[in-house]
């Protein structure tokens, strides 16, 4: 990303950023930044960035809320380096209203897979569509409204230094009125069981509470599609059991990536099983995961 960002598209994902440092001076010189940090390795932040087109009082008016086929991979490929694929063959469709486990070895392009739907990389053979839109970088722009994307580490979601900010930092920097701002911090605080949290420090949550504050900031943005990266990891049994609860309770596309199969079982009506780059087993997840030998000769 470096220190310069483009402000004459609006979009919203999280992306890298090189350096904290280069961070404060994007945000210092540039529109009205969305975002949250959070270590990467040593040095590297994740951010989500909007930028708002135009002047600072233009409101952009976001086109979330599509029906039917949201997801939609033809013979997908991908490769980081030539020849050696990474994904090969991939074709499947996802419709509004379904909760997808992704499982599969480590390794075998489940995360790959879930970069390429947000548009982290567009050199891929076949074809990619997110909401009606071919993944490339003329529709990015549209794409990144209707995702929201749950990362494994809460810490790389969470930026402000409460609840309340954290929730309403994306709706109010897409230009939203205070008072629709406050019905989506309500909403999606609501949705997730933490409106006594609101007031709160991001730095004194539990582990749990910052789980179910990274989703609230997501759900604040009204997504079509929601994509959760273990979303269960280092959670104890109830909050595990809280978040299982919840989860089955939102309404958006789900696609989750897990090594927690009772917890893909508990969450998801569908799975589907990569190996080696291709869907093994697309199906009823019951069906998947009371197939012991399937799931054994892929590592599972």
């Amino acid at each position: 990303m470096g220190g310069n960002i483009r402000c004459d598209q609006v979009f919203g994902l999280r992306i890298y950023a090189q350096t904290a440092d280069k961070l404060k001076r994007a945000i210092k010189s540039r529109g009205k930044i969305y975002g949250t940090t959070g270590n990467i390795g040593e040095k590297a932040i994740k951010v989500a960035v909007i930028c708002v087109r135009g002047r600072p009082d233009e409101v952009y008016l976001m086109k979330t809320g599509i029906h039917g086929i949201l997801i939609k991979a033809e013979h997908l490929g991908f490769e980081y380096e030539k020849g050696i694929k990474v994904l090969e063959d991939i074709s499947f469709t996802a419709k509004e209203g379904e909760s997808i486990g992704i499982i599969g070895a480590n390794g075998i392009g489940k995360s790959t897979l879930m970069k390429l739907m947000v548009g982290l990389y567009t050199d891929y053979q076949g074809v990619l569509e997110i909401a009606g839109h071919r993944v490339e970088k003329k529709n990015l722009n549209h794409i990144r409204e209707h995702i929201g994307y749950v990362f494994q580490d809460s810490d790389s979601q969470l930026f402000m230094s409460t609840v309340e900010d954290d929730v309403a930092f994306g709706p109010r920097n897409y230009g939203l009125s205070d008072d629709e701002v406050e019905q989506r911090v309500v909403k999606a605080l609501q949705a997730v069981h933490i409106t006594e949290l609101r007031k709160k420090k991001t730095y004194q949550l539990s582990g749990g509470e910052k789980k179910l504050a990274s989703i609230a900031t997501i759900l604040a943005m009204n997504p079509d599609i929601i994509i959760m990266d273990e979303p269960s990891v280092a959670l104890d049994p109830r909050n595990r059991k809280n978040l299982i609860k919840i989860l089955k309770e939102i309404k958006a596309l789900k696609l989750i990536t897990s090594h927690d199969l009772d917890f893909i079982r508990d969450t998801c009506v569908r799975t589907i099983l990569i190996d080696d780059g291709r869907i093994i087993a697309d199906g009823d997840t019951d069906t998947i995961l009371r197939d012991r030998e399937l799931l054994e000769s892929h590592g599972m």
